[in-house]
C-alpha cells in the first residue's frame, strides 16, 4: 500500500505541529517579558545615576560658593541628600524646599539661614550653628542634633522634630 498515510500518524504530526507553536509562543511571552524588564532595569539604573550626577553637581556648587563671603547662595530646592556639607559655611543660604536628607552638617555654619519645607530627616547636624535659622514646616525626624547651636530660630507648628526631642522655644518672626 503505498501512498497510503495512516490517519494517526498524521493526526500525530498535527498535534506535534500545534505543541510547538504553543511552546513557541509560551518561549516569545517570557522572551519578551524579560526584555521589557531589562529594559525597565537598563532605565532605573540610567535614572539614579542621572539623580546622582545632579547631587554631585550641586554639592559642588553649594561647596563653590560656601567659600565665597557675602554671595547669594540659591541653593532652594537642591537635592544634596546623603551629600557631606560638615563644617561649610552657610550663612543665609536659601535651602527653602531642599532635599538634606542623610546629609552631614557637622559643625557647618547655617545661622539665619531659612530652610521653610526642607527635608533634614536623618540629618546629621551636630555642633551645627543655626543661631536665628527658620525651620518652618522643616522636617527634622530622625536628625541628629546633639551640641547644634538653636538660639533664636524660628519654627512653626508643623515643624517636624527628632523623637523625644524638645526644641528651645521658638523665636518671634
Amino acid at each position: 500500500m503505498v501512498g497510503v498515510t495512516n490517519p494517526r500518524r498524521a493526526s500525530c504530526r498535527r498535534c506535534d505541529i500545534g505543541q510547538r507553536q504553543v511552546i513557541d509562543d509560551a518561549r516569545a511571552r517570557r522572551e519578551s517579558a524579560a526584555a521589557q524588564h531589562q529594559h525597565d532595569v537598563d532605565r532605573d539604573i540610567a535614572a539614579s545615576q542621572a539623580r546622582h550626577a545632579e547631587q554631585l553637581e550641586n554639592l559642588r556648587f553649594v561647596r563653590q560658593l560656601s567659600t565665597q563671603p557675602d554671595t547669594p547662595r540659591p541653593f532652594a530646592g537642591l537635592d544634596l541628600q546623603g551629600q557631606n556639607l560638615a563644617g561649610l559655611d552657610l550663612r543665609g543660604a536659601c535651602l527653602n524646599f531642599a532635599n538634606l536628607q542623610d546629609v552631614q552638617l557637622l559643625w557647618s555654619d547655617l545661622s539665619s539661614t531659612p530652610a521653610h519645607y526642607t527635608q533634614i530627616i536623618g540629618g546629621r547636624l551636630s555642633g551645627a550653628d543655626l543661631l536665628g535659622a527658620k525651620l518652618t514646616k522643616a522636617d527634622l525626624i530622625g536628625a541628629t542634633l546633639t551640641g547644634a547651636d538653636l538660639t533664636g530660630i524660628y519654627y512653626d507648628e508643623k515643624t517636624k522634630w527628632p523623637v523625644g526631642f524638645k526644641p528651645p522655644p521658638p523665636a518671634k518672626p
